[in-house]
């Protein structure tokens, strides 16, 4: 069993980076499923001492039963209610399916019973960020740093956040540590390097500023980037997915959206 879930750890982090969700908060979304892949690789240990049901839910989500994993973490918390790592995976799945204030309860569930875990912190930064809670949003996910998350998805969440909040300059940092970190998804980085660009600009720093629009320019012709566009284009957005929006050029206006 430990290697067939080794060998589904492996595959859902190849699902992560060609993510087809298009919710209310797309780009949230994908950063979510990024997430889900950290957390399997993170705690795949952790994770082989988890309820059998757990294991089960992970298997199903590798064969791409949503429904079915989400029914499967629920009965592995049913059975052990003191479990960790079930309450993050609902926590993803709840996400996925727009129920943010559901997702938001699992991580705190997760994060009661792991205070010194970032995935749980993160997660719950990215639910507060899609419910346009950004104070609670920059609290958790700088919670997450603290923790010593050294991967680059907490980073870019909380740029995304204090965009939107219009704290130019701690974005162009959250960006930056994000983009070196390494963004695995071209419309993740183009975002990123997109918005980075304009808090630069608007922060004096107008070289750096063109350095990164010159960065992000060779992303803008991707084929990837077109299809990206296409599905953004006619959704509910929520804030997270109206900047997106903006920084691919699907919405044409001179300045961001932003959400105080």
């Amino acid at each position: 069993m430990g290697g067939v879930l080794l060998v589904a750890i492996v595959v859902l982090v190849v699902m992560a980076i060609v993510p087809v969700v298009i919710g209310i908060a797309l780009v949230a979304s994908i950063a979510s499923l990024l997430i889900a892949a950290q957390l399997l690789i993170h705690g795949k240990l952790e994770h082989l001492r988890e309820p059998r049901e757990y294991r089960e839910a992970i298997l199903l989500l590798e064969k791409g039963d949503r429904a079915g994993a989400l029914e499967a973490a629920g009965r592995a918390i049913t059975r052990v209610p003191e479990a960790y790592s079930p309450y993050t995976l609902r926590g993803l799945l709840l996400a996925e399916l727009g129920r943010y204030e559901d997702s938001l309860a699992a991580y705190r569930e997760a994060t009661t019973r792991r205070p010194d875990a970032w995935i749980g912190w993160s997660g719950a930064g990215a639910a507060l960020l899609n419910l346009g809670r950004l104070p609670e949003a920059v609290e958790s996910l700088g919670k997450a740093l603290s923790l010593g998350a050294t991967w680059a998805v907490p980073r870019y969440q909380l740029g995304l956040a204090l965009f939107l909040r219009a704290e130019y300059a701690g974005a162009a940092e959250a960006f930056g540590e994000a983009l070196a970190l390494g963004l695995a998804a071209p419309n993740i980085e183009l975002v990123a390097r997109s918005l980075r660009a304009w808090a630069l600009e608007h922060t004096g720093s107008v070289d750096a500023a063109r350095e990164e629009q010159e960065r992000a320019r060779p992303l803008r012709g991707l084929e990837e980037i077109g299809a990206f566009r296409d599905r953004l284009r006619g959704a509910n957005l929520s804030p997270v997915g109206k900047l997106a929006a903006w920084a691919v050029g699907v919405d044409t206006s001179d300045a961001p959206p932003r959400l105080a």
